[in-house]
């Protein structure tokens, strides 16, 4: 059972007329005991909570360098191990939360070790990659010209660093390059490796 330890397993007392066994939490495996007492013989039964069936894995098992916003582990199975990976993953040993903006680029290994006194203690992993953020950028074509004018009533710039690219105007705003005829702020966002600039 996920809530029992060997610590907290005693074999059950008999009180005359009846086994008490420890309490725990799930279906505890039930045994046979035969105890013998110089000519006396009486049998009972004691609980033996289950082994534990450790699982970990993170929801978002993809992230960005460029993302603040830490993620964080499902545990199935004992809580209070202690997580681990190699260097360049910025992550709690107590926790297992991950920090990305923290992290180099790469794909990392996470292991968790259950706590001592869980049967068995088997270590698991889960895999996370940390991508490259894009940076994005923005060319004038228009040789620096940016105010539309009877003589100049187009301006074209392209989008840079990324995959994909999403404008907030202009003449084509699904492509890196974009003319503008009307004045305004616009914005792009640029998306690769599933991470997003603008």
């Amino acid at each position: 059972d996920s809530n029992t330890t060997a610590s907290s397993l005693v074999v059950g007392n008999y009180s005359g007329s009846t086994w008490l066994y420890p309490t725990v939490s799930g279906t505890p495996t039930t045994t046979t005991l035969s105890i013998t007492a110089d000519t006396a013989r009486i049998f009972g039964s004691f609980a033996i909570g289950d082994t534990v069936s450790n699982s970990i894995s993170y929801a978002t098992s993809q992230a960005c360098n460029s993302s603040s916003t830490v993620i964080s582990p499902t545990i199935k199975g004992a809580a209070g191990g202690k997580f681990t990976s190699t260097v360049g993953l910025a992550i709690d040993s107590l926790s297992g939360n991950i920090t990305p903006s923290a992290s180099t680029v790469g794909t990392y290994t996470v292991t968790y070790t259950p706590p001592a006194g869980i049967c068995p203690v088997t270590a698991k992993t889960a895999t996370v990659v940390i991508n490259q953020g894009p940076t994005a950028g923005i060319t004038n074509n228009s040789n620096g010209a940016t105010l539309i004018t009877c003589k100049k009533p187009t301006i074209n710039v392209t989008a840079t660093g990324g995959g994909t690219y999403t404008w907030s105007g202009g003449g084509n705003t699904a492509a890196a390059a974009n003319p503008f005829t009307t004045s305004g702020v616009y914005t792009v966002s640029v998306t690769s490796n599933g991470c997003v600039a603008t």
